[in-house]
């Protein structure tokens, strides 16, 4: 199966800006739209214990305004365009991403140059940001059920000398405590164009987007970035926690490391194994835990991708309160031993491999899921091109591959396991 972007892979133009900016551009003269993304090389692995979070809360800053416009100008100018903006943190980058109509891609620029340039870090904006960051951690971790573990884990997974053994998102004490000083350092640190990856896909001229670039993109702060130290030695393994919670019914979690994703190949046969294992009504565990049996209202499993090392994470939740976690726990692990065991039916294989080349596709006839994937494969592999083969190197994964994975890396004397069970208490 082929994705019409795949044509397009030898016409993308490659440059570097004089400032060190490093940009990818793809002409799609049959588009009406234009899509930006500018992504910097940071995240929340470049953060310090005792201040994380912080690549998260910048994130947030970074619409608060700059020198050359006022606070809620930033989205009120692409809106009134008839554009949409978005931007989002991870643990290795941070990337935003602005689509407007073609004949706007100057202002795009502009606005993006801006706020790399002359953002207006203020202490009001800083207040507010915080107050905003805060809620969202207690909303989507510490409110909310079955959300606690992923804390957890990070501390479990990574030593505490890995920026790795921390969500995004970072403490409430954290960020709390962080003060102009320390946003500014970390803003002049990593926002600055030889740290930065620009892609932009739609109806564009590429000779005059060239110039518009040079033209916006000219200022470089040239600090030196603080190197992230990782080794294998930072992997734990073996643990087991529980936690109570105010949780209706019990769930167990239970993880394993698997590569970063600059080893690709691994990566791919990870996420097709998870669309296997788990996704849809006729995957195994699914059929065997959550119908057949009924053991569980709730299956599946996940890939959560970092660059120096991933994490392959099973989830079951209980169908009945009456039901323990070494019930779940014994059912999941008789599952994945009959994966290990028996493999996958070719039909169950291929509908599987089809299902997730076709998101990959319908996401490439976006202009914004391209753009993205463009700027992700040019950061991290300096093959923007990377970004077509990604298609065809799932084609070729075989089911040999794929039963390869599992036996090596779900190994359970090694596992991570959280069990998240019913407060009793109350």
């Amino acid at each position: 199966m082929n994705t019409p972007s795949l044509e397009n892979s030898n016409r993308i133009e490659k440059f570097t800006t004089k400032s060190g900016l490093n940009c990818v551009l793809l002409n799609k003269p049959d588009s009406l739209i234009s899509s930006v993304n500018l992504a910097y090389k940071v995240g929340s692995k470049n953060e310090i214990k005792g201040k994380t979070g912080i690549a998260h809360l910048l994130e947030h800053l970074m619409f608060e305004g700059t020198k050359n416009l006022e606070r809620g100008l930033f989205d009120k100018m692409i809106s009134q365009e008839g554009g949409t903006n978005n931007a989002y943190t991870t643990y290795d980058y941070t990337a935003y991403t602005m689509t407007l109509p073609s004949d706007k891609l100057e202002l795009a620029l502009w606005l993006e140059s801006d706020r790399m340039n002359n953002l207006n870090l203020t202490q009001e904006a800083l207040d507010n940001q915080k107050s905003v960051v805060i809620e969202e951690i207690k909303q989507t971790i510490q409110n909310r059920p079955y959300a606690k573990w992923r804390e957890v884990l990070a501390k479990n997974a990574f030593s505490e000398k890995s920026s790795y053994s921390w969500e995004v998102a970072g403490s409430i004490e954290d960020v709390a405590n962080f003060d102009l000083n320390d946003l500014e350092k970390f803003y002049n640190t990593f926002y600055s164009p030889e740290n930065a990856f620009l892609s932009i896909v739609g109806n564009i001229n590429i000779e005059e987007t060239k110039t518009l670039i040079e033209k916006y993109f000219n200022n470089s702060k040239s600090l030196e970035k603080p190197k992230v130290d990782f080794n294998d030695e930072y992997l734990l393994n073996s643990n087991y926690t529980i936690i109570p919670d105010e949780v209706p019914l019990n769930a167990v979690f239970l993880a394993f490391h698997s590569a970063g994703f600059i080893e690709d190949k691994e990566v791919h046969v990870a996420n097709l194994f998870c669309n296997l294992a788990a996704s849809g009504k006729s995957s195994p565990i699914q059929i065997n835990l959550t119908h057949k049996t009924q053991l569980a209202s709730t299956v599946g499993v996940f890939l959560d991708k970092r660059e120096f090392g991933s994490i392959l994470t099973f989830y079951i939740v209980a169908n009945t309160p009456e039901t323990n976690c070494e019930e779940l726990y014994d059912a999941l692990v008789n599952e994945l031993n009959l994966i290990k065991q028996n493999g996958f039916s070719e039909a169950d294989f291929e509908r599987s491999k089809n299902m997730l080349i076709t998101s990959i596709a319908m996401e490439y006839q976006r202009a914004v899921g391209l753009a993205d994937s463009l700027s992700f494969s040019n950061m991290f592999f300096a093959e923007p091109e990377r970004a077509f083969s990604i298609i065809e190197n799932y084609e070729k994964i075989t089911t040999q591959e794929v039963v390869d994975f599992i036996n090596g890396k779900v190994i359970f004397e090694y596992s991570i396991r959280i069990d998240v069970v019913k407060n009793t208490n109350h």
